[in-house]
């Protein structure tokens, strides 16, 4: 019972939160590691015998805790051969907003936005377009990937 329970949790789990963390490498890929140190300031660490290979990219709902975004980065990072992953910035995102100014580009102008008495009498009265400003925010966070530089030499033949 337990050897087939235990799967179907696991990808109902994956399933939750598949499409919640949107994480974007750019950079070289070197053999995988098992541990990969985390920071989030560049002096805890000597970066000065490590390079850089790739950054990461990272947005998630604001509902996903920034703990499991780093555990998600983190391996990936594994996966990616890297020695040293840096936190580099966290920024919150505002996506969907609706601003009913009239110089915006796209926004109905006044008249526009004006009713006839008798459609707001039959209709009632015009809703915002947004509700409440929590919504339609999301966490961007941005991360550098390095690896001893001894080591990328060696993988890289030189």
């Amino acid at each position: 019972m337990k050897r087939v329970l235990l799967p179907v949790i696991l990808m109902l789990l994956a399933l939750t939160f598949s499409g919640c963390i949107d994480i974007d490498y750019t950079g070289r890929k070197f053999t995988a590691q098992d541990h990969v140190q985390y920071t989030e300031s560049a002096a805890d660490v000597d970066l000065d015998n490590y390079t850089l290979i790739g950054r990461f990219s990272v947005t998630s709902r604001m509902s996903i805790h920034p703990y499991d975004v780093e555990e998600a980065v983190l391996e990936r990072a594994g996966e990616y051969g890297g020695d040293i992953l840096l936190l580099t910035g966290v920024e919150t995102i505002r996506t969907g907003v609706y601003t009913p100014d009239e110089h915006e580009f796209g926004a109905p102008t006044a008249a526009d936005r004006q009713r006839h008495p008798a459609e707001e009498a039959r209709f009632g009265r015009q809703q915002p377009l947004t509700s409440n400003p929590a919504t339609g925010k999301r966490r961007s966070f941005e991360y550098l990937l390095y690896k001893r530089t001894s080591e990328v030499n060696r993988q890289l033949g030189y």
